[in-house]
């Protein structure tokens, strides 16, 4: 099974949301920390993965993922119009 990164799924584990608004987008950014990261791009997709790309089809949406030692960056930007309607 690959390793994967979840900052829930660890006691000491955590995850932060922030999000910004700016001219016609919202970046919202989910930072995961001290969960049972390898660093790496795990070999296979989630739930979590899943749920993500739906979102990215329905919005117009772009997402890119940064795997560091410390926990797992997600940052998802999309348009507002689709949000606002």
């Amino acid at each position: 099974m690959p390793q994967s990164t979840e900052g829930l799924s660890s006691p000491t584990g955590g995850v932060h949301v922030s999000w910004t608004v700016a001219a016609d987008e919202v970046v919202l950014t989910w930072r995961e920390t001290g969960g049972s990261s390898s660093g790496k791009e795990p070999e296979s997709n989630g739930f979590g993965n899943q749920l993500a790309q739906g979102m990215m089809a329905q919005l117009g949406a772009k997402m890119s993922r940064e795997w560091l030692p410390e926990g797992l960056t997600i940052r998802l930007t999309a348009p507002l119009e689709p949000l606002a309607a």
